[in-house]
């Protein structure tokens, strides 16, 4: 009787086991791109090129990019496609723009239209999902397992360049709780802050309360960011 006790306690903790690491396996992770702070100084101006890109982009597959499989930092291609990541300290980037410490760049080659680079990950939607938001300069394209999620623009935010900056928002409720490949893609774009919500994207009549909300919440995670920034410089 004790050993079967023993038998069933241990397969019920090995089972916990297996379910918690599936779970925390199957989670989209580092959609602000925050984890790069474990690798790179956000103060830096100028970065470098190309540098590792599980380090910039940890849990992310890149795809494309002349310097593939490494990606640029804090540095942009002039006419070559290439991936970025940058900070809010690069000297030639977007000010007000990004959510936290780093941003997305993605550039396609001027000579050939064909070369679009890509990052994605494989995970699950969360169950409770509707939509999916971003912030964006030039939005990027957005699929899931290959089917393309439109996505709406949803409004401005920020005081630089406010009318170029813009939260946009897609509808992921038909893929919620399905496991696959989320991908973004563009010629040229820049995009930061990729969230899943329980909220749908709203009608024109909710679209400004919608955008306040999302507006509140960016600035919070901004705010929020840029104490652990000062952390980090002060190390």
């Amino acid at each position: 009787m004790k050993t079967n006790l023993i038998s069933v306690v241990c397969s019920a903790a090995a089972y916990i086991s297996l379910a918690v690491s599936t779970c925390a396996q199957s989670s989209f992770q580092n959609l602000s791109f925050e984890s790069a702070r474990l690798f790179f100084d956000p103060s830096v101006p100028v970065g470098y090129n190309p540098v590792n890109a599980t380090n910039a982009f940890r849990g992310w597959t890149i795809y494309g990019g002349f310097t593939y499989p490494g990606v640029l930092y804090n540095n942009e291609a002039l006419d070559s496609a290439s991936i970025s990541l940058l900070s809010t300290n690069y000297e030639f980037g977007l000010p007000g723009f990004a959510s936290g410490a780093f941003y997305v760049k993605l550039r396609g080659a001027s000579f050939d239209l064909t070369q679009i680079p890509a990052i994605g990950q494989t995970a699950q939607i969360p169950v409770s999902a509707i939509s999916l938001t971003l912030i964006a300069y030039y939005p990027p394209n957005v699929t899931f397992q290959g089917q393309p999620i439109p996505l709406v623009n949803m409004g401005n935010f920020g005081n630089y360049y406010a009318e170029y900056y813009s939260i946009y928002g897609g509808d992921v409720s038909a893929y919620a709780g399905q496991v696959g490949e989320l991908r973004f893609s563009s010629g040229f774009s820049y995009f930061d802050n990729i969230r899943f919500s329980t909220q749908p994207i709203p009608e024109p009549s909710g679209l400004s309360l919608f955008v306040f909300s999302s507006l509140l919440l960016v600035f919070s995670h901004w705010r929020i960011s840029l104490s652990a920034c000062s952390q980090f410089v002060k190390r």
